[in-house]
Order: structure tokens, then C-alpha cells, then sequence
């Protein structure tokens, strides 16, 4: 385990390589699963605003599923509703190759919008998992059986760094930049 600020680093987080290589995996993360994507309100009232700018890239199945509402509540928690087990996110769409994309995504990207802001926090991590206990954080990682990296992958954290400083601040990013340094080296790519 390794301690930044009030964040808790696994060390399989700390030591693994791995970036997704979407051409393989065919954005599969976006389908496989045992529900819908834990969110809360905030992110609920988000997708519902969203969802009128997003709904021309999906089918329309998926259009008249999410007409009839974004999330449900299971087990006292909020997720996005599931169309079926293991069928892709209802904002999902099938690119170029088959590949499976996400319309926030995919939305964010083509407005130049910032993806963490509108985009769920668990789709933006994945494949970290970050949890609040108590006053600190937790972070985990699941790569899931499905999931295909890269060849000389980098590490996890490497690319991940950014994207962790957009939710836990730029000190931060800056200190485990500085303990990545120390572990691994600079030139560790």
C-alpha cells in the first residue's frame, strides 16, 4: 500500500501496466457487467440535460429505453438503467470495427467539453476504482477478465495521474508524479 495525501494507493494500482486497447477489447466495459453504472443525483440530473444532445448518435431502442427514464434505484443505490445483464449502456453506440463508444464521450470530445464534468465518475476511472472511507480514499483497480492492454503498456498511473488530479486536485497529482518519480524513475515509459 502507498499513502498519498488522504488517498490509500493499492499496490497492484502502484505496480500494474496496462492501457486499454480499444481495437481489441471492442469498448466491451461498456456492455459486460452486472448492472447499470453506479451514479448519483448529480450525475442523474446531468445525463437527463445531456441525453437530448447525445440521443442522435444511439439507436433507437436505445432512445425510447432512456425516454423512459436514465436511472433506477437498486439496493438503496443509484445506477444507470441496465437495458439487460450483460447488453452495452444505453448510451452507447457501435462505431467504425463494431466498436463499442460512449455518446458522452464521444459528445464531450466533439463540443470540446471537459469528459470528467459530464461523464460519469465511475465510466471516467475505469479501470480505477476510487472510494471514499471515512476521511480518506481508497484506490483499487478492476481489470476485468475482458479487458486487453496494449503492448509496453505504461504504467496505470502514468496515464491515469491526470485524470485522478482532475478529482482529487493538482497538489496531489503533483505529489504522486513526485513518488512515481522516486519508485520507478523518470525515464520509466
Amino acid at each position: 500500500m502507498h499513502q498519498i495525501g488522504q488517498v490509500i494507493i493499492a499496490d497492484d494500482v502502484w505496480e500494474t501496466r496496462f492501457a486499454c486497447d480499444l481495437s481489441a477489447c471492442k469498448g466491451c466495459c461498456c456492455a459486460i457487467g452486472d448492472r447499470g453504472t453506479p451514479i448519483d443525483q448529480e450525475e442523474a440530473d446531468k445525463l437527463a440535460n445531456l441525453f437530448p444532445k447525445v440521443q442522435g448518435r444511439l439507436s433507437r431502442a436505445s432512445v425510447q429505453f432512456l425516454r423512459n427514464g436514465i436511472s433506477e434505484t437498486y439496493k438503496g443505490r443509484l445506477y444507470i438503467r441496465e437495458v439487460s445483464h450483460n447488453a452495452p449502456c444505453p448510451f452507447a453506440y457501435h462505431g467504425a470495427e463494431n466498436v463499442l463508444y460512449c455518446s458522452i464521450h464521444s459528445h464531450c470530445l466533439d463540443e470540446r467539453l471537459p469528459v470528467t464534468k459530464w461523464k460519469p465518475f465511475w465510466c471516467s476511472l475505469f479501470p480505477f476504482v476510487l472510494q471514499k472511507s471515512g476521511d480518506q480514499w481508497l484506490l483499487n483497480q478492476y481489470i476485468a477478465p475482458h479487458c486487453r492492454s496494449v503492448a509496453n503498456a505504461p504504467l496505470m498511473l502514468d496515464w491515469g495521474a491526470k485524470l485522478l488530479g482532475e478529482y482529487l486536485g493538482d497538489a496531489w497529482r503533483a505529489e504522486l508524479e513526485r513518488e512515481l518519480d522516486k519508485a520507478f524513475g523518470r525515464n520509466r515509459m
